[in-house]
């Protein structure tokens, strides 16, 4: 079934690890994304930026001890950062001109609570006692209002506009205005909020630890309540992240006020995320990533969610599973059916019906599918059905009947330039065939039963074919002759995927849960990858900078082959059931999406080029 009848996933997890030895004690996002500040314990506040992935500018205050904590808040126009460290410490740090400053408040036992106004000229403190306004720039106090003696602040919080503040306190959580002090309106006095905010437009406030309360900003009346844990608010209010009872995480969106009282907000749950935001954790509006602090890491994940349209042109869904996925002219496609219902293509990015496959020769319909393929142009389709290889075209109407192999094909490989197809299967033979003309143009035998192919791949010039075989060898064989050019050795098991490099000039095999990374000119390992479990499948995307693997598990991994790390990771939630066809991990063609097929079940993640 599909995984959805409504959402195919996007969800990466995590897509990027900050490895430091500085250690991050607290995270906040820029309001428009582009920044992730990171406090740390050698006093600093370090830069990061989102667009290319690194480091940006370091904000520091050498002069002040900043003792072992921090908080951190960013203005609504992304020109300042502020926090409090322990013992009273305040600071504040300029993103366009790289000054910082910090000031000790007097007579503080712990840190204050920190806001900048929108116009971030203006600080707001929470203190003991009291609510201060401070300058931004040299912390001269402009005015306070008193809020019980022995009252602890503990969460401030700032409307879009600038005239209201929330203030969470021991003893009382009052919405007040600015700069007056004047208590606005009175919230119910629960000790548990942690968590405090405004939405985009002013027009509700929320407040969380346990479960989610949503206020209309005006009256105080109480709009809705969710039992989900509070996580982080959006920079620009856009948006909520919340923890569900059983682990993971939710993203919802948080619109205006007419739409307040409504049960049917949006909202998409993150798979994967069990593991996630168990630290301080910064939202990016729109819900594009989110960072958390794990130990004194920082790991930021993207989420990515495509709609799929409401009306099946399959019906019932859940009798039709995802086979496969291909891609062919400038897409991709799922191979979707079998068994009773009959074997079709659907657009990966919509889901929508496109050919269905009619069978060549004395055959009634194609009830299985062991082996499928798309020419990489778009201009045929090859399915296997036992011994049997269909050549259609590509409204799935038939083209040729290819027949040699004398038992079932396990596989087929399209050459890139789509003239040629190459098949092998449990009769120990690869056969080369003419695309065109059906055409059976070369035979190579595998006469040792320990040589047997499992997975083959075609490099880009045409003129070699890498086979994985089942001696732990991959074979680089000329692909006119058959004649093997290269003997790879140096797994330890036998290969069970091979993806050749778009370049030509490296290519990756998988055994078991190792990945190695090949020179094609020399024979020689560039890097050895260790995945967390067996590897089922490996896809390089079109610009040859990312690799994927398909583990059996259900997880997928993104790898940087250069530099051997990992750049991301996708959690299923499926696994491989027993004799199940091995899945498809496969790159959109402009590499900026990764369709996956497991267990019947479609899944399409975005990435962002970092």
């Amino acid at each position: 079934m599909l995984i959805d009848r409504r959402l195919w996933t996007g969800y990466q997890a995590p897509r990027q690890v900050i490895d430091h030895d500085f250690g991050a004690v607290d995270v906040v996002a820029a309001p428009d994304g582009g920044w992730l500040a990171i406090a740390c314990r050698d006093r600093t506040v370090r830069l990061w930026d989102m667009g290319s992935g690194t480091h940006r500018q370091t904000l520091s205050a050498p002069t002040v001890d900043f003792g072992g904590y921090g908080s951190l808040v960013a203005g609504r126009d992304g020109r300042r950062v502020a926090g409090h460290w322990a013992d009273g410490i305040v600071w504040v740090g300029d993103v366009t001109t790289g000054e910082s400053r910090a000031h000790r408040i007097d007579d503080v036992v712990s840190g204050p609570q920190v806001a900048i106004a929108p116009d971030s000229e203006r600080l707001v403190l929470g203190l003991q006692g009291s609510v201060q306004l401070r300058d931004a720039g040299t912390f001269a106090l402009l005015d306070r209002f008193d809020i019980g003696v022995e009252n602890q602040v503990r969460r401030l919080a700032i409307a879009p506009g600038g005239d209201r503040l929330i203030v969470l306190s021991d003893q009382s959580n009052e919405v007040r205005d600015l700069p007056s002090g004047k208590v606005h309106a009175v919230l119910p006095a629960d000790r548990s909020w942690h968590q405090a905010a405004f939405n985009g437009d002013g027009s509700w406030l929320v407040t969380g630890r346990d479960t989610v309360s949503i206020w209309d900003a005006e009256t105080l009346d109480l709009l809705r309540e969710i039992p989900e844990r509070f996580v982080s608010v959006a920079a620009d209010g856009s948006c909520l992240l919340t923890r569900l009872p059983e682990g993971g995480l939710r993203l919802r969106a948080l619109h205006g006020r007419d739409s307040g009282d409504s049960g049917d907000d949006e909202s998409v749950d993150l798979p994967g995320t069990a593991g996630a935001a168990h630290g301080p954790t910064a939202l990016a509006p729109g819900g594009q990533w989110f960072a958390d602090c794990a130990g004194e890491r920082v790991r930021i994940w993207r989420t990515s969610t495509r709609p799929l349209p409401s009306a099946p042109a399959f019906a019932p869904v859940d009798k039709e599973r995802v086979l496969a996925a291909t891609a062919g002219g400038g897409r991709v496609w799922l191979w979707t059916g079998g068994g009773r219902q009959p074997i079709r293509l659907r657009d990966a990015e919509t889901g929508e019906a496109g050919s269905t496959m009619q069978p060549v020769g004395a055959v009634r319909d194609l009830g299985g599918l062991d082996a499928c393929v798309m020419a990489p142009d778009g201009s045929w389709l090859a399915v296997a059905t036992a011994e049997r290889i269909h050549l259609l075209e590509p409204d799935g109407t038939g083209r040729h009947l290819l027949t040699g192999h004398r038992q079932q094909v396990r596989g087929i490989t399209a050459a890139p330039d789509s003239t040629r197809l190459v098949s092998w299967g449990y009769d120990r033979q690869i056969i080369v065939w003419d695309a065109g003309t059906g055409a059976r143009l070369a035979t190579m035998p595998v006469s040792k039963a320990g040589y047997a192919v499992h997975d083959t791949a075609v490099a880009p010039d045409g003129t070699w074919l890498a086979t994985a075989n089942w001696d732990s060898r991959v074979r680089i064989r000329d692909l006119a002759t058959g004649q093997n050019r290269r003997v790879l050795r140096g797994h330890k098991n036998s290969p069970t995927s091979l993806a050749v490099a778009p370049d030509g000039s490296w290519l990756a095999s998988a055994a078991d849960a190792e990945i190695i990374i090949w020179d094609a000119a020399t024979g020689r390992v560039r890097a050895k990858l260790t995945n967390d479990f067996y590897v089922q499948r490996l896809a390089i995307a079109p610009n040859g900078r990312w690799l994927a693997s398909l583990e059996r598990r259900g997880a997928v991994t993104v790898w940087d082959p250069h530099d051997a790390t990992v750049v991301a990771q996708l959690w299923t939630g499926s696994k491989f059931p027993t004799q199940a066809w091995p899945g498809s991990c496969v790159w959109s063609p402009d590499g900026t999406g990764l369709c996956v097929v497991i267990a019947g079940e479609a899944y399409v993640l975005d990435l962002v080029d970092r």
